[in-house]
Order: structure tokens, then C-alpha cells, then sequence
């Protein structure tokens, strides 16, 4: 079997969500953020990251109409950091195109969460934008960009048994075949799957359409859940890995199988 080596890998840190550290290839830069959040009303005990797994190449993030990440590429996140507010308004918009997006969020107090953000900013029915079936529709005579947003929290439950290994499907009209070595199981668009009590190391195999990639999530240092999830970058399914650290890091790995190495 073979196992995908990432391609790219984009490490992307923040203080009191602003980008403050780039990698990519190697190569370090230092964008300059447009605004500086109050430190007097930085909530502890509320940590976010924002991943950008979006279908476009770069989209620029707004917080309660300010704006924070000018330049945000596919693939990149910000660490995970205490966030500003509970209900933040989050305007996305689409470099290549303009598009834009609001969305408010509600983060929950006292936890770490991951906040995703999908989509190809196509202008599709407003019924056909959400591919999360909780969030509410709006006038379904209207259009609207296709973008989700989808808030995870990084805390496992009192029947929940790490490791947790949790794929979601962020491709925009593909379906994705989990295997994790006994079963099959189908990923809609929009979804999760998840796989508790999994060992340090597991190859798992995501079949979209007719190829098949393999998934190698292998713990290195200390064990974590983590979360896998697809996107399409230049036309083809990619995935990152999420090695969740609910005190200071996180790790997202970008994996594609044109490239993969025995």
C-alpha cells in the first residue's frame, strides 16, 4: 500500500487571531495584519482556529467588519488562540472574484473549537449553498455563494474514546468512500465520520470517484485526535491532517495523490 506524502505544508501561527507567521516551503514571511484586537476583552478560556479549506486559491477574512487576513490561501489556518468574542461576524470573500460572505458564528466558552471554512463561492440556489444541514436556510427563491462554515469543538465526551480520527468532506459535490481497513462507509458532502479508539498509527483509504488515496495518520511525541479533511485545490481532491493540541499547537498537513511515494 502506498502512503501519501504531503506536498505542501503551510504552518500558519497567530496571537489573538492575527497571522503573525507564514511557511510555506520553508520559506518564512511576516504579513502585516490591518488591525490589533483589544487585549482587555480576549477571552482565556475560548481558543478557535480558522482553517481555510476553501476551492478558491485565496480568500481575504473580516472580523466584525474589520479586516484581519487580507490575503488567506487555501490550505492555511490560523493556531489555535483566545478569541476576541463569542459572536463574531465573519465576512469571507473571494480574491479572484469578489465574492463575498457573512457569517456570524457562536463560539461555545471554556473549550478549544476549529472553525472550517468550505465552498467555491459558486452562486447556486440558496437550498443548494448549505451543504450543513444545520445551518438555516434562507429565501429559497434567492441565490447565494456556495460557502460553509463548520464549527468543531476539539473535546471528546465522557463515552467518547481517544484517539479520535474524524474525516469531513469538504469537496463541493463529490462523495468520498472511508475504509478503515473493515468497512466502507460513504461521506456526503458537508459531513463528518467518525472513528473512535484508534491506535498511534492507522492507514485509512478515501476512495472519490475512481481513485483511491491512502490516509496515513501517524502520531509522532505526544497522542492527539485529529481531523482529516478534503478539499479540491486545482481541479483535484486534496486533504489536510489535524493533529488537535488543545493547550498550544496544531499540525495541518497538505496531501495529494498524484504525488504519493511508496
Amino acid at each position: 500500500m502506498k502512503c501519501i506524502n504531503n506536498v505542501t505544508r503551510a504552518t500558519l501561527t497567530t496571537s489573538v487571531l492575527l497571522l503573525t507567521t507564514l511557511m510555506i516551503e520553508g520559506q518564512e514571511t511576516e504579513p502585516e495584519p490591518t488591525e490589533t484586537l483589544p487585549e482587555e476583552i480576549v477571552l482565556p478560556q475560548t481558543s478557535v482556529q480558522i482553517v481555510n479549506a476553501t476551492s478558491v486559491p485565496e480568500i481575504s477574512l473580516m472580523v466584525d467588519q474589520k479586516m484581519y487576513y487580507p490575503k488567506f490561501p487555501q490550505g492555511l489556518y490560523t493556531g489555535d488562540a483566545p478569541t476576541p468574542k463569542l459572536k463574531p461576524l465573519y465576512t469571507v470573500t473571494d480574491l479572484a472574484t469578489n465574492t463575498q460572505v457573512d457569517h456570524q458564528i457562536s463560539y461555545d466558552s471554556n473549550t478549544h473549537q476549529s472553525l472550517i471554512i468550505t465552498g467555491d463561492f459558486q452562486m447556486v440556489p440558496a437550498e443548494e449553498s448549505k451543504t450543513d444541514a444545520t445551518e438555516e436556510m434562507s429565501d429559497e427563491s434567492s441565490v447565494e455563494p456556495r460557502v460553509n462554515f463548520l464549527l468543531l469543538s476539539h473535546d471528546l465526551s465522557a463515552d467518547e474514546q481517544p484517539l479520535r480520527y474524524r474525516f469531513h468532506n469538504g469537496l463541493v459535490d463529490q462523495k468520498i468512500i472511508i475504509n478503515d481497513g473493515q468497512n466502507g462507509q460513504w461521506l456526503e458532502p458537508g459531513r463528518i465520520l467518525n472513528f473512535y479508539g484508534q491506535p498511534m498509527v492507522k492507514t485509512f483509504t478515501a476512495t472519490i470517484g475512481d481513485k483511491t488515496h491512502s490516509v496515513l495518520i501517524r502520531q509522532e511525541g505526544s497522542a492527539r485526535n485529529c481531523t482529516v479533511i478534503f478539499y479540491e485545490k486545482a481541479g483535484e481532491p486534496v486533504f489536510m491532517r489535524a493533529f488537535e493540541n488543545n493547550k498550544q499547537s496544531f499540525i495541518f498537513e497538505e496531501a495529494s495523490d498524484s504525488k504519493a511515494q511508496p
